[in-house]
């Protein structure tokens, strides 16, 4: 959640992974497709709010499981590429905020990782 609205990443529909970013406004109780994608189909990913930003990480698409970290502008609408982690990660939401860091837990490997939001 951030801003009072939910956000949504990709994900799997049954046969396929999604590249749609939806948001859930519960002032009107509804669900909206945004025009912004993600740059590639992707599911399992975890989301981290920061003020305005939401940081999408990890996950799994066509190639394996995700190293890219993307931010997302939820004023603008505008997502970009932030970082790349040290390994791909099917994360399902194994991270957490912590003082200006993302620290993952898991997602295929018994180790962690932390990257810096500076």
């Amino acid at each position: 959640m951030c801003g009072g609205r939910i956000y949504v990443f990709g994900g799997y529909d049954g046969k396929e992974r999604l590249s749609s970013i939806e948001v859930y406004s519960p002032d009107n109780n509804k669900w909206t497709v945004l025009s912004s994608k993600l740059f590639f189909p992707l599911s399992n990913a975890a989301a981290v709010a920061e003020g305005r930003f939401i940081y999408v990480l990890g996950g799994g698409w066509s190639e394996g499981f995700n190293q890219e970290v993307f931010q997302f502008n939820t004023e603008t609408h505008e997502l970009i590429y932030f970082q790349k982690m040290n390994k791909g990660r099917d994360l399902r939401n194994k991270a957490i905020k912590f003082q200006n860091q993302i620290f993952t837990i898991g997602g295929n490997f018994y180790d962690g990782e932390k990257l810096d939001l500076r």
